[in-house]
């Protein structure tokens, strides 16, 4: 039979393990939409009205994100700057309006990349991946877990 200590050790041992290797055992990540991305090439220019270099992605206050892209190709207006501003996305999807057409906004998983998808041409389909390798909140709390569980561990050893 274990002791209270040992069982006690063995758990938040279990639970750093399990946080080090990236599963989180609570839930799943929060959608980080604020950062700077890089457009890619998917999109097609010759007949697409396309994001092009640095995506933008910024607060204002906190219920709105400031959305700053540069768009090339068959646009109305060469070059086309979008300086907008629409409500912040509290999920991993979310649709906008672009040239009067809806698009379909999707944020991975790890917050690392972003895809448009127009379902009315998806030939104009694109991504931007991030260009900030800033860590995101719950990487940030995994690794502060990890390390203050060691340290009750450690503590527990010592004294």
């Amino acid at each position: 039979m274990f002791s209270s200590k040992l069982s006690t050790q063995l758990f938040l041992l279990c639970i750093s393990s399990t946080l080090i290797f990236g599963e989180s055992l609570f839930n799943r990540a929060t959608p980080n939409w604020i950062g700077v991305f890089d457009a890619t090439n998917g999109c097609d220019q010759t007949i697409c009205c396309c994001p092009t270099g640095t995506i933008n992605l910024s607060p204002v206050q906190t219920t709105k994100l400031r959305v700053q892209a540069n768009f090339d190709g068959t646009c109305p207006q060469k070059p086309l700057f979008v300086d907008s501003t629409v409500d912040m996305p509290t999920t991993f999807t979310t649709i906008i309006s672009f040239l009067q057409e809806p698009v379909t906004v999707r944020l991975s998983d790890d917050s690392q990349r972003i895809t448009f998808v127009n379902a009315i041409a998806p030939i104009c389909n694109g991504d931007a991946i991030r260009k900030n390798g800033a860590r995101l909140s719950t990487e940030i709390n995994s690794i502060f877990f990890v390390v203050l569980t060691a340290l009750l561990t450690l503590k527990q050893f010592v004294f």
